[in-house]
């Protein structure tokens, strides 16, 4: 009887310590590259987000009127009157970014009936500024910093009653 000559242990165990380190090294590329696209797809949220947050406080601001009277800016709130009964207000409370719209009474500085919304959350830094001349609010300069990422400040111009937001 011939018998075929197989493999010898030492040779099965070379095999499969080659293996293992392929496998290993093959498994840290792998879980390195699913974690760097992480971080950039996070990146590219909070980017999103921001701009979102932006967009929505310029549209809000577009039903500004352009008088000294009907809107209240210091540096971490902006409140304005549309008419009699309704006001719209932007600002921060525990790092969330909140609009209120409703009744406010402006001689003693409270909201009456109102509808609260959180418009984001992580918000690291809101200011306003009014730019303001004889005529009334001439343009508003907003800054965001939302999750410690670069401040954006966009400027708002007050024409005619219009705005035209700048970057």
């Amino acid at each position: 009887m011939h018998h075929k000559r197989g493999f010898l242990l030492i040779e099965c165990c070379v095999y499969i310590a080659f293996c293992a380190i392929l496998t290993a090294t093959l498994m840290r590329w792998i879980s390195q590259a699913i974690l760097e696209a992480g971080q950039h797809t996070t990146m590219i949220q909070k980017g999103v987000t921001h701009t979102l947050v932006h967009d929505v406080l310029m549209r809000d601001i577009q039903s500004m009127p352009c008088d000294h009277n009907a809107c209240r800016i210091d540096s971490a709130s902006i409140i304005w009157k549309l008419d009699d009964t309704t006001a719209i207000g932007w600002y921060m409370d525990h790092e969330r970014l909140i609009r209120k719209e409703g009744f406010f009474d402006s001689s003693r500085n409270q909201w009456g009936k109102h509808h609260m919304s959180t418009v984001a959350y992580n918000v690291n830094v809101f200011k306003c500024s009014a730019h303001k001349n004889e005529r009334g609010v001439q343009g508003i300069e907003i800054t965001l910093g939302m999750d410690g990422s670069q401040l954006i400040s966009r400027y708002v111009r007050l024409r005619n009653g219009r705005c035209y937001a700048e970057s």
